[in-house]
């Protein structure tokens, strides 16, 4: 059996729980999908988890271009700003949901039923555990908020996922492992 056999019924399942919008049981199936990935490799623990959801689920870490060393202080200074050129432009890759973050979503959500990040312990690369802190963007806990127009969004400590978006950014995760 191939992988991409090996995953179709996970995939269906997941599939089915976001068209009968059963969010608890999708979030669970999407938090899942990561462990088994990084486990057909050979590889467990969070650090593997946090690993292939970085390589994987780009849909939070959108690269988007911004221009090269120039800040404007004031308006006129943004109005007389210098004609761009292709060469004052760089791409820059903005994180707002991270690996460490899905691995803390993972143990809240499966473990403690919640979305409590601060709550958890991740094991740190030395090899002892640590309690989870989120050292871009200060998420503490994660809600699910079912907005067609929400990908993400953060208000003080507590970010807010659409778990549609969520669950489908994690399928296209598993296909792109799957074609590498």
């Amino acid at each position: 059996m191939n992988l991409e056999e090996h995953f179709m019924p996970f995939i269906k399942a997941l599939e089915s729980g976001i068209k009968e919008k059963n969010w608890i049981l999708s979030v669970m199936c999407a938090c899942t999908l990561p462990d088994i990935c990084t486990s057909l490799e050979g590889k467990r623990g969070n650090a593997n988890y946090i690993k292939w959801f970085n390589n994987y689920v780009k849909e939070y870490q959108p690269r988007l271009s911004r221009r090269k060393g120039f800040i404007a202080k004031t308006l006129e200074e943004w109005i007389n700003r210098p004609p761009l050129k292709p060469e004052d432009i760089e791409l820059h890759t903005h994180v707002f949901f991270s690996g460490v973050n899905a691995y803390a979503l993972r143990c809240a959500f499966l473990h403690n039923g919640n979305g409590n990040l601060s709550s958890q312990v991740v094991q740190s690369g030395t090899d002892k555990y640590e309690k989870y802190k989120d050292q871009i963007l200060n998420i503490e806990n994660v809600e699910f908020k079912n907005d067609p127009n929400l990908i993400f969004n953060q208000v003080g400590k507590t970010a807010y996922i659409n778990p549609e978006k969520y669950c489908l950014a994690v399928i296209t995760g598993v296909i792109n492992w799957i074609e590498t």
